[in-house]
């Protein structure tokens, strides 16, 4: 069940002690779907708590709670928060029937606070899937599933556009020289003026792929942790060790996740079928070394691993064979 699938009145049922045991399966398993309908639920579970013992007045409920969707409307359309969706609603707001002793005044406010938590405060949370993100900026970030990023919209770019990240995320930063962009990451900050790039939080580490421009990479505990990364470079920042590391890396396969476009100028096969491999987490391999010699330029948006394949196949005249393992070119080879 989605969020919007669920209504407040059966919430307010859960609440109260009036739902019946499907009922109650029925929210506990829609709040389970994501830590955002959690979030939500508890959001709930306060007000009723706040609002239990006041005194209901005389109030036109269908009136009060148009005012207060639209109130959530405009809070909502100004922070854009992803998480924050309001419940379908019904002719009457339950919570006025069901709690005895809600003041509508205190009910708007409170809801309001709970939903907004802090009107300066703006967090997206990207459950099982992608979140795609766009900042007051233009900047574009691509949420990883099982990632948060946070930041406050009323300090964002006075002085620097700064946001805390858990998790993983790729960045597309509008350049701006007077504003920083700055990531802070576990004991790690990122800074940068205008680049893409990707951060990855591990364990005990942090990894930050550059894909254009330039990126640095510093320990928040050790001012000789510093590093300036550049397109094609992953610095690793070893948390414990206070260290950093650095490696190569394939842009083509870091560029795909931000703008769904793969560019292939005079790329050996052999490398083409490491980037696809990587971008889309299957095996595509050769029948024989000979085919490693061929070079393709090509240009893929928006396209599926088969259609990219058959392309290629087409392009050297080769033939595709899909397997359990994943997929094979087979063929002569290029002189």
């Amino acid at each position: 069940m989605s969020l919007n699938q669920i209504s407040e009145d059966l919430i307010a049922r859960y609440l109260s002690g009036e739902a019946t045991k499907g009922e109650i399966r029925e929210v506990e398993s829609w709040a389970n779907e994501s830590e955002n309908n959690t979030t939500i639920l508890e959001q709930y579970r306060k007000l009723w708590l706040l609002t239990a013992n006041a005194e209901i007045p005389e109030v036109d409920e269908e009136q009060a709670w148009l005012k207060m969707k639209l109130r959530m409307r405009e809070d909502a359309a100004q922070t854009k928060e992803a998480e924050i969706i309001p419940l379908k609603s019904g002719k009457s707001f339950p919570f006025l029937r069901v709690a005895a002793g809600i003041s509508i005044l205190l009910l708007i406010s409170s809801l309001v606070y709970f939903f907004n938590i802090n009107e300066k405060a703006v967090k997206y949370v990207a459950g099982n899937e992608q979140m795609e993100v766009y900042l007051p900026d233009s900047s574009k970030v691509i949420l990883q599933p099982n990632s948060l990023l946070s930041f406050s919209e009323s300090d964002y770019a006075k002085e620097s556009r700064s946001m805390e990240l858990s998790g993983e995320a790729y960045f597309d930063v509008r350049r701006n020289e007077s504003s920083p962009f700055i990531v802070s990451v576990s004991k790690s900050q990122v800074q940068v003026l205008g680049t893409s790039f990707r951060i990855k939080q591990n364990s005990n580490s942090v990894q930050v792929a550059v894909i254009t421009g330039k990126v640095e990479l510093r320990s928040k505990e050790s001012n000789r942790a510093k590093q300036i990364l550049t397109p094609g470079l992953e610095g690793i920042l070893n948390e414990s060790e206070g260290n950093i590391s650095v490696d190569s890396i394939s842009t083509e396969e870091l560029g795909y996740q931000l703008h769904r476009t793969l560019v292939f100028e005079e790329t050996d096969l052999k490398q083409v079928c490491k980037t696809l491999s990587g971008i889309f987490h299957t095996d595509v391999s050769l029948s024989t070394s000979n085919l490693e010699l061929c070079l393709l330029t090509a240009t893929f948006k928006n396209q599926s691993l088969s259609e990219i394949l058959e392309i290629v196949a087409s392009t050297f005249n080769l033939e595709l064979k899909e397997s359990g393992k994943g997929y094979a070119l087979h063929g002569t080879g290029c002189d």
